[in-house]
């Protein structure tokens, strides 16, 4: 489905852009006073915009960027990119010095990467999100997700070394390029369709509702027969890291 030729400002956006953003601040803001693992119904709210909220915002970036690229030249949207990008990474790693679950670095290079594959169908662009999913599972697997890890302060003391920024930003850190730029690419994906129809709409959250259901009935059945398995954490684990499941 093509995006209408002529493209209006999508006030959603803006107001889910917002609502994403707030559900960061609060998982970030948990996170700095400890109230990770907090009962009750703020528990219940906190868990449930745990990456989820992140995901979001990165998605609608994605939109944004590929709306970007549809309404003006390609190739300037691209250098443009690359200068916010840019300035992304400076910014975040200068956060990175006060507060260690920075996301801003690694959109950064979601925007550069982004910004590369912009040319790509939508076709295409779903091969990379399959295979940015795929490969996500088999680094799990083959290599040590813990390594550099300070689990007690959640601190990644190896993140200034340049194996240990590699390590992080692609494998293990809170929101590694591999499978997070997924998020990213499906915005774009989903820029090209015809957003402002209300079967559209419709459509996107009737599938995203069923994705959701699906997703969790799944895990829920197989949970208990795979409880012996003791790297089962990889499928079901916290909405904090980018397992199979989560990222569905």
């Amino acid at each position: 489905m093509a995006a209408d030729t002529k493209i209006g400002r999508l006030e959603g956006l803006d107001l889910a852009r917002f609502i994403a953003f707030v559900g960061m601040v609060i998982v970030n803001f948990s996170i700095v006073m400890g109230a990770e693992g907090a009962g009750g119904v703020l528990g219940a709210i906190i868990y449930g915009l745990e990456g989820r909220a992140a995901a979001t915002f990165v998605v609608l970036a994605g939109i944004g960027l590929g709306l970007a690229g549809l309404k003006g030249e390609i190739n300037l949207t691209i250098f443009t990119t690359f200068k916010r990008a840019a300035f992304l990474l400076v910014l975040g790693l200068l956060n990175m010095l006060i507060f260690d679950a920075d996301i801003l670095h690694y959109y950064a290079f979601y925007f550069l990467f982004g910004a590369l594959l912009l040319p790509l169908s939508n076709r295409a662009l779903g091969w990379v999100i399959a295979g940015l999913a795929t490969t996500a599972v088999l680094m799990v697997l083959s290599l040590d997700y813990e390594a550099g890890w300070n689990w007690t302060d959640l601190s990644y003391p190896e993140f200034w070394t340049p194996v240990g920024f590699v390590r992080n930003l692609f494998f293990n850190g809170w929101h590694p390029v591999i499978p997070w730029l997924a998020f990213l690419l499906y915005g774009v994906m989903l820029s090209r369709w015809a957003l402002s129809s209300a079967r559209t709409q419709d459509a996107l959250m009737l599938g995203g509702l069923m994705a959701f259901l699906l997703v969790n009935a799944v895990s829920a059945y197989l949970q208990p027969l795979l409880a012996w398995w003791t790297r089962n954490w990889w499928i079901w684990s916290p909405p904090t890291r980018s397992r199979p499941c989560r990222s569905i």
